[in-house]
């Protein structure tokens, strides 16, 4: 079924390596210190931006036979929400929210438009830089529990094998949101230099 991989893992006692339906789920709020928290918790309100953001995994989409004879080959440039790849849109969005720091730009900034507009190319590079942040943080905490082989757990040898292959499956789903977010970095930091 469409189960996540710790679903598995904690009802089956196993982990897919390759599992369509697997979510890291990253959740977002405003720091309470914010000079404009009222005002950025209005705006998440008004546009329906959630705190809650799935991370998903990258898997191999299959083309319809029209797709393939398309031109399906173009890669997506700034003005394209296909830029992101996996990386959700809505949180794209909240940090387009959350990196502003003047009441005035929150007023103005298109939290809808695509990523890469002119308008807000340089808030876009921005959010990718802070999803880059964001995601190396969680990445940190993907890392294999035990390196030392003479300090295993005693738990180790029973439940280890199960363990190292979850924290692997959560390691490449934030890994194939990373490559997401620093493709679409570069494309948009090329379009920044090519700017008059």
């Amino acid at each position: 079924g469409a189960l996540q991989t710790w679903e598995f893992l904690l009802h089956y006692g196993f982990c897919p390596k390759d599992n369509p339906h697997d979510r890291l789920t990253v959740s977002l709020s405003i720091p309470e210190d914010d000079p404009l928290y009222d005002a950025k918790h209005i705006v998440f309100e008004l546009h329906g931006i959630p705190v809650d953001h799935a991370l998903r995994p990258a898997t191999p989409v299959k083309l319809s036979p029209w797709q393939e004879s398309s031109s399906m080959d173009v890669d997506p440039g700034p003005g394209d929400w296909s830029l992101l790849g996996i990386l959700s849109p809505q949180l794209f969005r909240a940090l387009r929210i959350l990196l502003v720091e003047d009441i005035r730009a929150l007023g103005v900034i298109d939290v809808n438009a695509p990523p890469g507009t002119a308008i807000m190319l340089d808030l876009d590079i921005a959010c990718l830089d802070a999803a880059e942040g964001l995601l190396g943080g969680l990445l940190e905490n993907c890392q294999p529990l035990c390196k030392d082989k003479d300090a295993l757990p005693i738990w180790w040898s029973q439940y280890g094998e199960v363990i190292q292959s979850f924290q692997e499956t959560q390691h490449q789903l934030i890994m194939a949101n990373l490559d997401a977010v620093r493709a679409a970095r570069t494309c948009l930091a090329s379009a920044a230099a090519a700017r008059p």
